[in-house]
């Protein structure tokens, strides 16, 4: 995994100091850097933009306060790609403010994966599966099964654009494509036992085949863990919003 770590410095107590700052832009997250001069005026104006983070599909956790002794606030950002940002600042609140603005903004703007087509590629569960026949607690191979070449399963790359749903509707999509990833999870962990009995324990076929059917499952696991925190975000700030319209009246 790659990990990527960046600090927010302090200011220090020279006339010229470096001074780091993070923000959020609709499905961007920046981290500026600027010269601070003592009376020098608007310091915006001198900030250099080190670095652009695209939000979509991407998810952000507090890290553990044991993470490290000179970072005891901080928090992990992990893009879609797999490719984590370490950030730290300076306090417990600060931390769930930026996990929570985060996730929020990524729920908002992250579109959900289409369903694709059935290809030409044995995974290990394909129509390979076929020739395993009978009941769960006595599956056997059908004769004549030829032997399979097992090619490398990847997680579907994740869609590029942003959504353009509204929050409410961005939400009831959510839900409704966790119940999907659900169902699928439920649905791979079915077919265990037939990819075990299809391949000969040892093979080269097995090992393959297992390893893919893992990788799936981590798959599918952290993309549930992702989009309840996407849903949990939205419902979240829907709250806020309902409790401030009421508190307004």
């Amino acid at each position: 995994m790659d990990h990527r770590s960046l600090d927010r410095k302090a200011i220090s107590k020279s006339s010229n100091a470096s001074q780091s700052s993070l923000s959020v832009t609709d499905s961007s997250f920046s981290w500026h850097s600027s010269t601070v001069v003592v009376g020098g005026g608007d310091q915006r104006s001198q900030s250099q933009q080190m670095i652009c983070i695209d939000l979509k599909h991407s998810l952000s956790n507090t890290l553990p306060s044991g993470y490290s002794r000179r970072r005891p606030h901080a928090f992990a950002l992990q893009q879609a790609d797999g490719g984590v940002y370490v950030f730290s600042v300076g306090s417990d609140e600060q931390v769930a403010a930026w996990t929570s603005t985060l996730n929020y903004w990524a729920a908002r703007e992250s579109k959900e994966p289409l369903i694709g087509g059935v290809g030409n590629m044995e995974f290990g569960w394909g129509e390979c599966l076929q020739d395993v026949i009978g009941t769960p607690d006595r599956y056997k191979i059908r004769p004549g099964a030829k032997s399979v070449n097992i090619s490398e399963w990847r997680p579907p790359v994740p869609p590029g654009m942003n959504s353009n749903l509204s929050e409410t509707e961005q939400y009831a999509n959510l839900q409704r494509h966790i119940d999907s990833l659900n169902k699928d999870l439920d649905g791979h962990r079915e077919i265990k036992a037939k990819m075990s009995k299809r391949f000969l324990p040892r093979t080269t076929a097995y090992i393959k085949a297992l390893s893919n059917w893992e990788a799936k499952q981590q798959y599918l696991l952290h993309e549930i863990i992702k989009y309840q925190n996407y849903c949990d975000a939205i419902e979240k700030a829907l709250a806020l919003q309902a409790e401030a319209q009421l508190t307004a009246k």
